[in-house]
């Protein structure tokens, strides 16, 4: 007698549970979409391949030609490259590159290959030759020196001189000051014969001002410069170039780096968000299992639908497909901080060498505001914004500890700039460094590892606001932490932001990894 009743309940049932099988497979779909957001790993991204970066730049040292064009595989880097005039390095892709220069009635004068390595840096020079323009290339290497000390090599562009000298003599109470004692001798510093169309090999010198003079074959005095100001981190290279009246010396700023260098990696960390930016570091594992618990709801909303509706495939494949889009979301989210180098197109403005000369006898040279020497400014950068992560936050100075290791900030809302380094906006790489967490939660960095190429940071420096782009973010173990890579003198005007990512480790307290930003100016504004 019931039995018809018990029939109508049981289809009731089924229908009610076959209607209830999709939402319940679409909620474990985003109760495990959610999981996977919330273990995405946006500070401890997968290193960039390797780059294929490289620098070219060109140097116009013909005396008696005019203005000429200077074109790079066709694109125009100076249409007015003047006499004793140098282009800034531009980057360039590895490999070889046509390099053309014209006459202001576009007659070609000179059209040549030049291969550049990965990772290296080229300087193409325009002489004067028998029959017409010349052009010689060296190899530039922009590596940093010992502490404390700059490296300078000589070029002998000057087709009447087969080889130059060159000595480079502290003036005396730069001696005194770095000795202590007045009765000390004085250490001269010299290049080898340097033969014309070479560079000599790139010698240190310590920071300090010197008095600097080339001589010729039999000794004879060609040119001399005084009052040359040697920064620390530097990189110059000061090229013998033929004039009217015999020769001249120019200097040239080849690239810059900190005044005292960092040992070691970055604290930038406290682990409070450790289980976010990796669940499966050591100790964290609570969110694992959030997410295979979410998994496990979704494959058993699936196995309902199937099981008891009775049309069980439109069901089950609403469920796949919730399945499938938790998948690539986790997948994209998981990704989105996959890196990709870019490069940052360089400007094209001409930078002349700095030199005040005499007028009587072998030229004398005035090198006291030679662009090596060029004091670093007074502003310090006040505030750091970068949109694209919801960084907004004043900046502090740091410096160095006593082991020689990165200060960093007191505070994990707030970042910091080495004054050790360049300020942002000066040749170099100028080194900001921000927490990624404090112990119980993110911290300004959290999201640093998110950028991505292209992405603008703006930093306040004094009246001033310069705009940097994002070329590319890397991640590094601390125990083989890329001193030279990160801190190494550059020609750009550069920025390097840091923090910590990767797994954390309870035994220690720390980070394993470092994450690293490196971008390059690309315009300024009035504040």
């Amino acid at each position: 007698m019931n039995a018809p009743r018990n029939r109508e309940h049981g289809r009731r049932d089924a229908r009610r549970n076959g209607a209830l099988s999709a939402p319940r497979a679409v909620g474990g779909a985003v109760l495990t979409a959610l999981i996977f957001a919330l273990t995405a790993a946006p500070a401890s991204a997968a290193p960039a391949p390797a780059t294929t970066a490289a620098w070219l730049r060109f140097a116009h040292f013909a005396v008696g030609t005019g203005p000429v064009a200077v074109r790079l595989d066709g694109a125009v880097i100076d249409a007015h490259a003047i006499f004793e005039a140098v282009t800034p390095y531009r980057s360039v892709a590895a490999g070889r590159h046509q390099l053309t220069v014209t006459d202001s009635a576009s007659h070609a004068l000179v059209n040549t290959s030049v291969s550049v390595a990965a990772g290296k840096a080229v300087t193409v020079t325009a002489v004067k030759g028998r029959t017409g323009l010349d052009v010689q290339w060296f190899g530039d290497d922009l590596s940093s020196g010992p502490a404390g000390q700059a490296k300078v090599r000589v070029i002998d562009t000057e087709p009447s001189q087969p080889t130059v000298f060159v000595n480079f003599r502290p003036e005396a109470r730069e001696a005194v000051a770095s000795t202590g004692d007045p009765a000390a001798p004085v250490k001269n510093f010299n290049t080898a014969s340097v033969p014309y169309g070479a560079a000599s090999p790139y010698i240190n010198l310590p920071a300090g001002r010197y008095n600097v003079q080339v001589t010729g074959a039999g000794g004879k005095a060609l040119v001399s410069g005084r009052n040359w100001p040697v920064s620390a981190g530097t990189v110059a290279s000061l090229a013998v170039v033929q004039s009217n009246g015999g020769a001249t010396l120019e200097v040239i700023a080849d690239a810059a780096g900190p005044t005292q260098t960092p040992t070691g990696a970055m604290a930038t960390g406290f682990g409070g968000a450790a289980a976010l930016l990796n669940p499966r570091s050591s100790g964290h594992t609570s969110l694992l299992v959030l997410e295979m618990l979410g998994i496990g709801l979704v494959l058993a909303a699936i196995w309902f639908s199937t099981r008891r509706a009775g049309r069980a495939w439109p069901r089950f494949a609403l469920a796949t497909v919730g399945l499938a889009g938790v998948g690539i979301t986790g997948a994209t989210l998981r990704t989105s901080s996959t890196r990709v180098k870019a490069p940052v197109a360089q400007g094209a403005t001409v930078r002349p060498v700095v030199g005040i000369r005499s007028t009587a006898g072998p030229e004398t040279i005035d090198l006291a505001s030679a662009p090596t020497g060029a004091p670093r400014p007074t502003a310090t950068p006040t505030r750091l914004s970068i949109p694209a992560i919801g960084v907004d936050s004043s900046i502090g100075t740091l410096g160095l500890n006593l082991d020689g290791s990165a200060q960093v900030p007191a505070n994990t809302t707030t970042v910091g700039w080495l004054t050790t380094g360049p300020t942002p906006g000066q040749p170099g790489p100028a080194v900001i460094l921000g927490h990624v967490d404090s112990r119980s939660g993110p911290g300004v960095f959290f999201r640093l590892g998110q950028l991505i190429a292209g992405q603008k940071i703006d930093v306040t420096v004094g009246s001033v606001v310069h705009t940097f782009a994002v070329q590319h973010v890397e991640s590094y173990p601390k125990n083989a932490f890329p001193t030279e890579t990160v801190f190494g003198p550059v020609p750009d005007r550069a920025l390097r932001l840091v923090t910590c990512g990767g797994p954390f480790d309870t035994s220690i307290g720390h980070y394993k990894d470092n994450v690293v930003v490196f971008a390059t100016e690309i315009s300024t504004r009035p504040r």
